[in-house]
Parts: structure tokens; C-alpha cells; sequence
């Protein structure tokens, strides 16, 4: 396992579906325009995140689009020192239509919710003070 650049979250994938099913039953819920998130406290030492986007979202392009830039937000921006999650944050059909800038203001609106971001706006991206 590699080390996450400093200030960026090492996150791992929740691949078993009997852990997604688990998270998706027992999870906190956090709705956004892009999709919905699915927090659960982590069984993990680092946090583990499952995107799933059905085909109602687009074509595989499309879908893999969809899922690459939550994920790159998501390890991105998850403060490093948050308590570990596993996470499932279910893509919808709008999200095939969003930019990077409005799936961006979305997911990371979700994730401050579930208490996962704190870093004010200015330095998520930036990096200053």
C-alpha cells in the first residue's frame, strides 16, 4: 500500500456487496443533487468508499466519468485525521450532466454535512490559509 501525498486521504474501495448492502441499510443519509451518500462508521483504519452508478446515469463513459471525479474529490478533500467511514454514495441521473465544479460544490456539501470535511473552502483545493 502506497502513502497518500501529504494532506491527501489515503481512501480505500468498499468492494464486498454485503458491505455496501450493509451500509446502504444501516448508514446515515445525505442527499445532494448529484446523487446520495451513505455514511457508516468504518470497520477499517482508513476509509473506504464504494460509487455506484447504474445505467440510468449514461453509457459506460459516461458512468466511469461520473465515478473517477467523486472519487478524486472525495480523496481530495476527506480530512485526513476524520474518524474512518465507509461511505456509498449512489450517482443519479443528473450527475451525467454536471461539470466538475458543480458535482464538486455537491459532494463535498454532502460530506461536511456527514462531518467528514471541515477545511473551509479556500483551502480545499489551494491548499492556503
Amino acid at each position: 500500500m502506497t502513502s497518500a501525498p501529504t494532506g491527501q486521504t489515503h481512501l480505500g474501495r468498499l468492494c464486498r456487496g454485503s458491505e455496501i448492502r450493509n451500509v446502504l441499510r444501516g448508514g446515515r443519509h445525505f442527499g445532494g443533487p448529484a446523487g446520495v451518500l451513505k455514511v457508516k462508521p468504518g470497520a477499517t483504519p482508513v476509509s473506504r468508499l464504494c460509487v455506484v452508478a447504474s445505467r440510468r446515469v449514461g453509457g459506460a463513459v459516461v458512468r466511469n466519468k461520473v465515478r473517477r471525479r467523486i472519487r478524486e474529490i472525495a480523496r481530495r478533500e476527506i480530512h485526513p485525521e476524520a474518524e474512518p467511514a465507509d461511505m456509498v454514495f449512489r450517482a443519479n441521473h443528473r450527475a451525467a450532466t454536471m461539470d466538475f465544479e458543480s458535482i464538486y460544490e455537491a459532494f463535498t456539501r454532502q460530506l461536511r454535512k456527514a462531518k467528514l470535511l471541515d477545511r473551509p473552502r479556500k483551502q480545499q483545493w489551494t491548499g492556503e490559509g
